[in-house]
């Protein structure tokens, strides 16, 4: 029965979408992923000046705006999970993603620096096996 409902209930939000830059099948990802927000979401794909993929810079502006991602660490980890399940999407858009990062939310170099060195190690630990001995 729950299934059912929110079947339905993400039909009905897709159909209710209209976007000029996405395809039905990147609005029914995101409303998987955002449910309700939607819209929200949606909102960050006009009059995008970078070359990332709009559903993807549509989610890392919902990210900084709406759940107060401030790191490309926390994006790729805690609000994607791009960093564990889909490791070539982070490879491919991290420096996007930090450029963006670095002008929306006003770093300093030296923040920049730090929030580029710690998502490069998170992915050196997620992509090299541990030495046990």
């Amino acid at each position: 029965m729950v299934q059912t409902d929110f079947r339905n209930t993400s039909k009905k939000l897709v159909n209710e979408c209209k976007n000029e830059y996405l395809e039905k099948k990147q609005i029914e990802a995101l409303t998987r992923m955002y449910g309700s927000n939607i819209q929200h979401v949606l909102s960050f794909t006009k009059n995008i000046s970078y070359t990332i993929p709009v559903d993807y810079y549509a989610q890392l502006m919902y990210s900084i705006e709406h759940e107060m991602a401030y790191t490309p660490t926390d994006f790729f980890v805690r609000r994607t999970g791009d960093l564990y399940f889909n490791i070539e999407k982070v490879l491919l858009y991290k420096d996007q993603v930090i450029t963006i990062m670095s002008q929306e939310l006003n770093w300093t170099i030296d923040e920049t620096k730090r929030y580029t060195q710690d998502l490069e190690r998170e992915l050196t630990d997620a992509t090299e096996p541990i030495n046990l001995h």
